[in-house]
């Protein structure tokens, strides 16, 4: 049953200094959530490396002088494996990648009905149950693996669909649970669990594969079994709303409720399809997000293999450098939340016009560094210098695009981000593939191909959300049509001057 609170003024001051309390919890289940599926993503993809059995091959290059290619360097890296751990499946390059593309694929197709059963069921149970599953599946994967290669590829395809539930329940949760003007903050801080999910997961499974007597199987276990239990506990630590709440303090409740846009009610309206897919700035976000996924995934994807192929960086070399988008973007998206949260606070620019700046500075600079990386050739400093910027301004976004749809529709944030997710999600699919189709050669000339479309695809999307997205509240939002969006602004307004009232007492004290 829902709680209601009515507060002095004393209170009301008191509600600003609700620095730690249980939306703190839900931002933890959030970023846990990111971190375990992505750490359940990568895992199959690092330890197949040693699962399989490698044909040991000398590495040679064949350069077509009509081609522009970068010299290769004066001592030529060793390309040979020195694993001592031998894989035990023969399993060919062409399966290899029906496996590991098979979990996209059902993460994809997931992402739509996933978004809806969040909205209707609630964030709790998709959370609970999709992690639980998760780990499950993670945990028989070695002994589906050794039964038929056809039972691991049902696990990996049930399992990409599993996660792919928790992406839309996530930001449901932060339609319910985080206020309007700390969810640039909070709302990074959860995202930024996949990025450290990946570089925790990538470092700590190769580190378990090469362990004698545990070797590959001993990663599935492990964070199958962290999953799993993780996820129990989820269901002792989170609840669906605040008011649900049995521990969290009336300030806390009022501080949080007077922050959302959403109106507490037992019975979930109809998504609005209709008004969503004839809404510009939702088309407009879709583009958005759709282009900050390709850029980013490019760096997680293709990139490594252009820095090997061209610029013919050392294995331990390109390891290093493949780290290196996971710190910058994380820094980068940190920095910007943190400003997001200063300038919401004081309430200096709209909520709107604070997501257009960081999706448009973010697109921009992205741009400007593929065009650096354009100029830069065969200079392979020039080369990580723009890299490492690229991956920054990305992470600017992270203040912009990424959460902008819970501004927009918030009682829908499920759905509309469900939409989001399957569009973005064929975007990211036709990374590895165009960069596939276009550099057959491997020369420099194909790859800034490459580059050159990264910029026009990321850069227009930063375009058309400055003018055509919005972060407003929008009225489909409300089953009654009922537009309350200066009702927000005059709740922002209140809070504006309860801070200035706050500075004020402490100034004269």
């Amino acid at each position: 049953m829902a709680r209601n609170f009515e507060l002095s003024a004393s209170d009301q001051t008191k509600t600003r200094r609700c620095f730690l309390g249980q939306r703190h919890v839900a931002t933890l289940v959030g970023f846990l959530t990111c971190y375990l599926q992505t750490s359940n993503r990568i895992v199959a993809g690092v330890a197949i490396v040693a699962m399989v059995k490698h044909r040991q091959l000398n590495e040679t290059s064949t350069w077509n002088s009509s081609e522009i290619s970068c010299p290769l360097p004066s001592t030529p890296p060793e390309s040979v494996i020195k694993s001592s751990f031998q894989g035990e499946f023969d399993w060919s390059t062409q399966l290899q990648g029906v496996l590991l593309g098979l979990g996209s694929l059902s993460y994809l197709l997931a992402q739509i009905p996933a978004g809806r059963l969040a909205d209707v069921l609630g964030s709790k149970p998709i959370l609970v149950y999709s992690n639980a599953a998760t780990g499950i599946l993670t945990l028989i994967s070695p002994f589906a693996a050794r039964w038929h290669i056809y039972a691991f590829i049902a696990v990996q395809f049930i399992k990409g669909a599993t996660q792919g539930c928790g992406f839309p329940a996530l930001y449901k949760m932060t339609s319910n649970w985080i206020p309007r003007n700390e969810r640039g903050t909070l709302s990074t801080l959860m995202v930024c669990g996949y990025s450290v999910g990946m570089a925790v997961t990538g470092i700590v499974t190769g580190w378990l594969c090469d362990i004698p007597g545990l070797g590959w199987p001993s990663a599935f276990y492990i964070w199958g079994a962290i999953t799993f239990f993780v996820s129990v506990g989820f269901h002792f630590i989170y609840y669906e709303t605040p008011s649900e709440h049995p521990w969290i303090t009336a300030e806390e409740l009022k501080f949080i409720t007077d922050g959302l846009e959403t109106k507490a009610s037992k019975k979930q309206p109809p998504t609005p399809w209709k008004k969503i897919f004839t809404s510009m700035p939702c088309y407009a976000y879709f583009y958005g997000l759709a282009g900050h996924t390709y850029g980013f995934v490019h760096f997680f994807t293709v990139q490594p293999t252009f820095m090997g192929t061209v610029l013919h960086y050392s294995m331990a070399e390109n390891g290093l450098a493949s780290c290196l988008p996971i710190l910058i973007s994380t820094v980068s998206g940190v920095l910007s939340s943190m400003a997001s949260h200063w300038i919401t606070k004081k309430n200096l620019i709209r909520i709107d016009t604070l997501r257009k700046i960081a999706t448009g500075s973010s697109a921009l600079g992205f741009s400007l560094c593929m065009a650096g990386i354009l100029l830069a050739g065969c200079d392979a400093i020039i080369n990580i210098l723009f890299f490492a910027l690229s991956l920054f301004s990305l992470g600017i976004a992270l203040a912009g695009i990424v959460i902008s749809g819970v501004d927009m529709a918030p009682v829908f944030s499920g759905s509309i981000m469900g939409v989001a997710a399957f569009v973005s999600g064929i975007s990211s699919t036709l990374v590895p593939v165009v960069a596939g189709l276009l550099t057959t050669h491997e020369t420099l000339s194909e790859w800034r191909i490459v580059f050159w479309i990264n910029l026009v695809v990321v850069g227009s999307s930063g375009l058309v959300y400055v003018l055509f997205g919005s972060a407003e509240v929008q009225p489909w939002n409300y089953p009654e049509g009922e537009d309350i969006t200066k009702e927000i602004r005059h709740k922002d307004q209140n809070m504006k001057l309860m801070d200035n009232k706050s500075t004020e007492i402490e100034e004269q004290q």
